[in-house]
Protein backbone atom coordinates (compact mmCIF):
# COMPACT_ATOMS: atom_id res chain seq x y z
CA UNK A 1 0.00 0.00 0.00
CA UNK A 2 1.31 3.49 -0.66
CA UNK A 3 0.24 7.16 -0.13
CA UNK A 4 -1.03 8.32 -3.38
CA UNK A 5 -0.18 12.06 -2.70
CA UNK A 6 -2.01 13.14 -6.09
CA UNK A 7 -4.73 10.37 -6.22
CA UNK A 8 -4.21 9.51 -9.65
CA UNK A 9 -3.69 5.93 -9.00
CA UNK A 10 -0.13 5.70 -10.39
CA UNK A 11 2.26 4.78 -7.55
CA UNK A 12 4.98 7.99 -8.28
CA UNK A 13 8.85 7.90 -7.64
CA UNK A 14 7.88 9.99 -4.20
CA UNK A 15 5.03 8.35 -3.04
CA UNK A 16 6.02 6.12 -0.04
CA UNK A 17 4.06 2.65 1.72
CA UNK A 18 1.81 3.16 4.31
CA UNK A 19 2.12 0.90 7.70
CA UNK A 20 -0.98 -0.74 9.57
CA UNK A 21 -3.39 -1.14 6.61
CA UNK A 22 -5.18 -4.10 6.75
CA UNK A 23 -5.44 -6.76 4.20
CA UNK A 24 -7.53 -9.84 4.32
CA UNK A 25 -7.05 -12.61 1.76
CA UNK A 26 -10.51 -14.27 0.66
CA UNK A 27 -11.18 -17.21 -1.16
CA UNK A 28 -13.17 -17.40 -4.22
CA UNK A 29 -16.43 -18.20 -1.99
CA UNK A 30 -15.89 -14.98 -0.55
CA UNK A 31 -14.78 -16.41 2.91
CA UNK A 32 -11.47 -14.84 4.58
CA UNK A 33 -8.67 -17.00 4.72
CA UNK A 34 -5.99 -14.78 6.16
CA UNK A 35 -5.56 -11.24 7.57
CA UNK A 36 -2.12 -8.95 8.12
CA UNK A 37 -1.73 -5.61 8.40
CA UNK A 38 1.14 -3.57 6.09
CA UNK A 39 4.83 -2.49 7.46
CA UNK A 40 8.01 -3.10 6.45
CA UNK A 41 9.74 -4.92 3.92
CA UNK A 42 11.68 -7.31 5.88
CA UNK A 43 14.31 -7.54 3.00
CA UNK A 44 14.13 -3.68 1.48
CA UNK A 45 12.73 -1.89 4.51
CA UNK A 46 10.19 -0.28 2.27
CA UNK A 47 7.05 0.40 4.27
CA UNK A 48 3.28 -0.70 3.04
CA UNK A 49 4.43 -4.55 2.75
CA UNK A 50 2.41 -7.56 2.79
CA UNK A 51 2.68 -10.93 2.28
CA UNK A 52 0.19 -14.10 2.51
CA UNK A 53 1.33 -17.76 1.94
CA UNK A 54 -1.61 -19.80 0.87
CA UNK A 55 -2.70 -23.20 -1.43
CA UNK A 56 -3.21 -22.57 -4.47
CA UNK A 57 -6.08 -21.81 -5.11
CA UNK A 58 -8.17 -18.33 -6.47
CA UNK A 59 -8.27 -15.43 -4.63
CA UNK A 60 -8.78 -12.13 -3.84
CA UNK A 61 -7.58 -9.46 -1.64
CA UNK A 62 -9.82 -6.63 -0.03
CA UNK A 63 -8.01 -3.68 1.88
CA UNK A 64 -9.67 -2.28 4.82
CA UNK A 65 -9.06 1.78 4.13
CA UNK A 66 -7.92 3.74 7.09
CA UNK A 67 -10.32 6.49 8.35
CA UNK A 68 -10.12 9.27 6.01
CA UNK A 69 -8.58 7.32 3.56
CA UNK A 70 -9.76 6.78 0.15
CA UNK A 71 -8.87 4.04 -2.40
CA UNK A 72 -7.07 5.26 -5.20
CA UNK A 73 -8.33 4.78 -9.43
CA UNK A 74 -7.85 0.83 -10.17
CA UNK A 75 -5.75 0.57 -13.07
CA UNK A 76 -5.37 3.97 -14.20
CA UNK A 77 -4.35 5.02 -17.84
CA UNK A 78 -0.49 4.62 -18.30
CA UNK A 79 0.32 2.82 -15.34
CA UNK A 80 1.51 -0.72 -15.43
CA UNK A 81 1.33 -3.85 -13.12
CA UNK A 82 3.93 -2.82 -10.88
CA UNK A 83 3.04 1.19 -10.44
CA UNK A 84 -1.03 0.64 -10.42
CA UNK A 85 -3.45 0.48 -7.58
CA UNK A 86 -5.26 -2.89 -8.24
CA UNK A 87 -8.30 -2.34 -5.38
CA UNK A 88 -11.87 -1.45 -6.86
CA UNK A 89 -12.53 1.71 -4.61
CA UNK A 90 -15.72 0.99 -4.31
CA UNK A 91 -15.75 -2.46 -3.32
CA UNK A 92 -12.14 -2.49 -1.80
CA UNK A 93 -11.68 -5.74 -3.43
CA UNK A 94 -8.66 -6.93 -5.95
CA UNK A 95 -9.66 -9.06 -9.26
CA UNK A 96 -9.69 -12.78 -8.72
CA UNK A 97 -6.36 -13.59 -8.51
CA UNK A 98 -5.50 -17.84 -9.38
CA UNK A 99 -2.36 -19.05 -7.42
CA UNK A 100 0.26 -21.75 -8.50
CA UNK A 101 2.19 -23.64 -6.33
CA UNK A 102 5.23 -22.27 -5.12
CA UNK A 103 4.08 -18.99 -7.09
CA UNK A 104 4.62 -15.12 -6.05
CA UNK A 105 2.81 -12.47 -6.72
CA UNK A 106 3.85 -9.08 -5.86
CA UNK A 107 1.73 -7.02 -7.99
CA UNK A 108 -1.50 -6.53 -5.88
CA UNK A 109 -1.06 -3.02 -4.19
CA UNK A 110 -3.28 0.52 -3.75
CA UNK A 111 -2.82 3.64 -3.33
CA UNK A 112 -4.74 5.40 -0.51
CA UNK A 113 -5.13 9.04 -0.44
CA UNK A 114 -6.80 11.29 1.51
CA UNK A 115 -9.39 13.90 -0.11
CA UNK A 116 -9.46 17.73 0.16
CA UNK A 117 -12.44 19.43 0.59
CA UNK A 118 -11.85 21.10 -2.93
CA UNK A 119 -12.11 17.23 -4.21
CA UNK A 120 -15.91 17.55 -2.79
CA UNK A 121 -16.44 21.49 -3.84
CA UNK A 122 -17.74 21.08 -7.52
CA UNK A 123 -20.41 18.21 -6.66
CA UNK A 124 -22.11 21.11 -4.16
CA UNK A 125 -22.67 23.98 -7.08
Amino acid sequence: MWRDTDGDGIQDATEVGINGVTVLLKDNTGATVATTITGINPTTGANGYYNFTTAPGTYFVMIMAPTGNTISPQDAPGSTDFNDSDINSTTGNSPAITVAGGETNATVDAGLFQPRLSDYVGRFR
